[in-house]
């Protein structure tokens, strides 16, 4: 099975009333990631897990997901809901005007070669007047199925973009996100409740990273000294990628997660920093 990175459990969770919780999910191909939460939005466990052997692709999770979920208890129990949320690069927004579900291959085609057996879903984004459509493989698609009927299924940028479509930091209209991951970086732009752009990119130095950023900006014609720039994920303060980061972008600052999406009890706010699994949350609220 995978390596335990991180784990919190707050004192009042209880297994027992597994039933009554509600359980998030964050399959990636660099990880996967779960919390549990009950009704009333009160946090009350997550647990980060590595793979065993670095994935190349999507395809490559079926296996490694179903070792988790075979030694982790967590996973096995009945829960009220489950929302199961997917990161990685692939995900095509096509105008609502110009969507057909029968169709959906020919949105992904342009961005990566389909195997017969891909499974295609799609996520509403209503602020993009949009569809999200991204690929599963059909094996870990079946498991999760089997695993946890019921389950709500969504793309990770989608619940990004739901979050952050709702934040009027400081009344900027005009601000860009990112979330970074491991080896990989999802950059969001927006003006007022409208997004303007999203993608995924890949790097290996924080020149890498930086030049992807002023890319988004210069595409945009924006500029960094104007429009704010958030970041969430894997960032340390006491790193050359934020350092390098604030270089570049004056106004650049770590998203604080809305206390209004979760209450947080005492080994939480301890052991972690919100803004690294603020993805995972945003599947939690949005899924």
């Amino acid at each position: 099975m995978g390596k335990i990175d991180l784990e919190v459990f707050e004192d009042k969770f209880l297994k027992k009333y597994s039933i009554y919780y509600e359980l998030s999910i964050l399959i990636g191909v660099d990880s996967l990631c779960y919390s549990i939460t009950d009704k009333y939005q009160q946090f009350l466990g997550l647990r980060k897990y590595s793979y065993p052997q670095p994935l190349s692709s999507f395809r490559d999770l079926s296996d490694p997901v179903a070792a988790i979920i075979q030694e982790d208890t967590h996973l096995r129990r009945s829960y009220s809901s489950v929302r199961l949320g997917f990161f990685h690069p692939y995900l095509a927004l096509v105008p609502n005007r110009l969507y057909n579900e029968k169709e959906q291959r020919a949105y992904l085609e342009k961005m990566l070669r389909l195997e017969p057996d891909d499974q295609l879903l799609s996520d509403e984004l209503p602020f993009a007047d949009a569809m999200g459509v991204y690929p599963l493989s059909n094996a870990l698609k079946q498991q999760l199925i089997l695993q946890f009927p019921g389950a709500l299924f969504c793309h990770g940028a989608s619940a990004l973009s739901k979050t952050f479509s709702s934040l009027h930091l400081q009344q900027a209209p005009k601000r860009v996100f990112f979330n970074l991951r491991d080896g990989m970086v999802q950059v969001f732009a927006f003006e007022n409740d409208d997004l303007l752009f999203l993608n995924t990119f890949s790097f290996l130095e924080s020149t890498d990273l930086v030049y992807y950023l002023m890319l988004v900006y210069q595409q945009l014609s924006w500029k960094p000294e104007e429009v704010p720039l958030w970041g969430i994920g894997l960032l340390v303060e006491d790193s050359a990628i934020f350092r390098n980061i604030r270089r570049y972008f004056p106004s650049f600052q770590l998203l604080v997660l809305p206390p209004q999406m979760y209450h947080f009890g005492p080994r939480f706010e301890l052991d972690m920093r919100k803004h690294w699994f603020f993805d995972l949350f945003s599947v939690a609220a949005n899924g």
